[in-house]
C-alpha cells in the first residue's frame, strides 16, 4: 500500500513538473505556440496537442525553405487583413509557384481526404506563420478545458458575486437606518 501511494506521488510530481515547465515554455518565454483544436492533422496531431511554432536556429523556418511534408502553420488564405483570425496547421503536399514567380504552397490536414480551397491553398508568403517544430502532447487539453471554464462559468459566477456585493449593501443601508430610526427615538 505505501509503494502504491509513492508511485502515486510520483507520478503526480512528474506530471506537474511537466505541465510547469510546458506552461513555462508556452506562455512566459517567446515561444511561438498554438494549440490543436480539431481532428484534421489526426494521427501525427491530435486534439489538445501544443505545437512550438518556428523556434529552429536555422533559415529552414522561412517560407522560401518549405518542403513537402512539412507540417506549416498560416492564417487562412484569401481573407482580408481585418479578417484574418484563424490560423490552420496542415501539412505541406505540394510547392508550385505562380505565374508571377510568387511561390504558392498547397497543404492538406493528414485525416482529410483532399486539400480544400481557401482554406489549404493558396498559401502565399503572406499567410505563412511558420514551421512546427516541436509538439507537447495533451497538455492544451487543460488549456481548452479551463478556456471552456471561463467562458461558460465566469460570467454567471461574476453576475452571482455583483448580486451578493449588492444585497450586501442593501441590508448594510438597510441596517444604518434602522439604527439612526431607533436612536432618534
Amino acid at each position: 500500500m505505501l509503494l502504491g501511494n509513492k508511485l502515486k506521488f510520483c507520478l503526480v510530481g512528474t506530471l506537474s513538473a511537466i505541465a510547469i515547465l510546458s506552461t513555462y515554455l508556452v506562455f512566459l518565454s517567446n515561444v511561438n505556440s498554438l494549440v490543436v483544436v480539431s481532428e484534421s492533422m489526426e494521427p501525427a496531431l491530435k486534439t489538445g496537442d501544443i505545437v512550438i511554432i518556428g523556434q529552429s536556429n536555422s533559415a529552414y523556418t522561412s517560407f522560401k525553405d518549405v518542403k513537402i511534408g512539412d507540417i506549416i502553420a498560416f492564417e487562412e488564405p484569401g481573407k482580408t487583413e481585418s479578417s484574418r483570425d484563424k490560423i490552420i496547421v496542415h501539412r505541406v503536399v505540394q510547392i508550385t509557384n505562380s505565374p508571377y514567380g510568387d511561390t504558392i504552397v498547397i497543404t492538406k490536414g493528414d485525416a482529410n481526404p483532399y486539400p480544400i480551397q481557401f482554406v489549404d491553398f493558396p498559401i502565399t508568403n503572406d499567410d505563412y506563420v511558420g514551421r512546427v517544430d516541436y509538439i507537447i502532447p495533451y497538455i492544451g487539453l487543460v488549456l481548452m478545458y479551463i478556456d471552456i471554464l471561463v467562458r461558460v462559468a465566469f460570467p454567471p459566477a461574476l453576475y452571482i458575486l455583483i448580486a451578493v456585493a449588492a444585497g450586501g449593501l442593501i441590508v448594510i443601508r438597510v441596517s444604518r437606518r434602522k439604527e439612526s430610526s431607533y436612536n432618534k427615538q
